[in-house]
C-alpha cells in the first residue's frame, strides 16, 4: 500500500524512513489505500522545505492485537485547538495550500469502519503525526491482509 501511495509524490524529492518489517492489517484494500493516500498527501503538502524536502515517516507498533500506523511529517504542526478540530469535514487551516478539508476526515471514517480509530500527534513547528489504530490478530468481515 504504501509503496502506491508514494507514487502520488509527483516527482518530488520525499525521503520515506520506513521500519524494516513490514505489517498486516485486515480490511477493504481500497479504503485503507484512500486513508493511506490522505495522509501521505498531507505530508508531502505541508512538510517543510528541507533536504530531502518532504521527509515522511512510517512508524508501526504492535500492541497485544492491535496494531498502530503514523504517518509523520517535518512540517509546520499544529495546535492544540487544530488537533482537535483536524477530523471535521471541511476543517482547513492553511487556505493557500490546494484541498477540500476531507482528507482526514476519511481517514476517520474509514478507521471507525475498521473498528479502529485515528488520532494526532502534534505541536507547533515541531511537525504532525497522524496516528491510526486497527483491531489485529485474525481476518474480520473483510476476511483479507492488507501489507502495509
Amino acid at each position: 500500500v504504501v509503496a502506491k501511495v508514494l507514487s502520488l509524490a509527483d516527482g518530488r524529492s520525499v525521503g520515506v524512513h520506513r521500519p524494516r518489517r513490514t505489517m498486516r492489517v485486515y480490511g477493504d484494500p481500497v479504503q485503507i489505500a484512500s486513508a493511506m493516500s490522505n495522509l501521505v498527501c498531507n505530508a508531502l503538502l505541508y512538510g517543510l522545505p528541507q533536504e530531502p524536502p518532504c521527509v515522511v515517516e512510517l512508524r508501526h507498533e504492535t500492541l497485544g492485537s492491535r496494531v498502530r500506523v503514523a504517518v509523520c511529517d517535518r512540517g509546520s504542526g499544529m495546535t492544540a485547538e487544530q488537533s482537535a478540530k483536524a477530523f471535521q469535514m471541511f476543517e482547513r487551516f492553511h487556505p493557500e495550500v490546494p484541498g477540500t478539508g476531507l482528507g482526514l476526515a476519511t481517514v476517520r471514517r474509514v478507521m471507525e469502519r475498521h473498528g479502529g480509530h485515528a488520532w494526532i500527534d502534534s505541536e507547533p513547528d515541531r511537525g504532525t503525526a497522524v496516528w491510526m489504530e486497527w483491531p489485529g490478530g485474525s481476518a474480520d468481515a473483510f476476511g483479507k491482509a492488507n501489507t502495509l
